[in-house]
């Protein structure tokens, strides 16, 4: 799976793969899905909190939500993603250093389905093969 968001006048490719979640320990020594884990209760905080019109009521805001807020993650996440596509994308300050700006929202909304996917393919690949006799 391929998304893409802009950063000023560049676009930005992320992609998910089988090696995503290695190459995340390789690079930062955590694991990937427990960061992801404490994104998605930041996502699901963030929604709750959020009106129909895309307004957010932080007086909504879960303890949980607030406390699980770390853009590091969030960056660690993106560059995981822009890097799985891309291996010659520079280490990840250096990467983030390029730009002016970071926008949180719309990286958020590309990478939130690429976890879903490695979420979707860990948990189908943990199921019982059937052995041939």
């Amino acid at each position: 799976m391929i998304k893409t968001f802009e950063i000023g006048d560049e676009q930005v490719v992320l992609s998910a793969n089988a090696a995503t979640t290695i190459y995340y320990r390789a690079q930062f020594n955590r694991d990937f899905f427990g960061d992801a884990l404490l994104l998605m209760k930041v996502f699901q905080g963030l929604q709750d909190a959020t009106d129909d019109n895309g307004n957010v009521d932080v007086s909504k805001l879960s303890t949980d939500a607030i406390a699980g807020l770390d853009l590091s993650v969030i960056y660690r996440m993106v560059w995981i993603f822009a890097y799985s596509h891309d291996k010659t994308i520079p280490p990840l300050a250096d990467w983030l250093a390029q730009f002016d700006s970071f926008p949180l929202a719309e990286a958020t909304e590309a990478m939130q389905d690429l976890i879903g996917q490695l979420f979707d393919t860990a948990k189908k690949s943990t199921a019982p093969t059937a052995q041939m006799s």
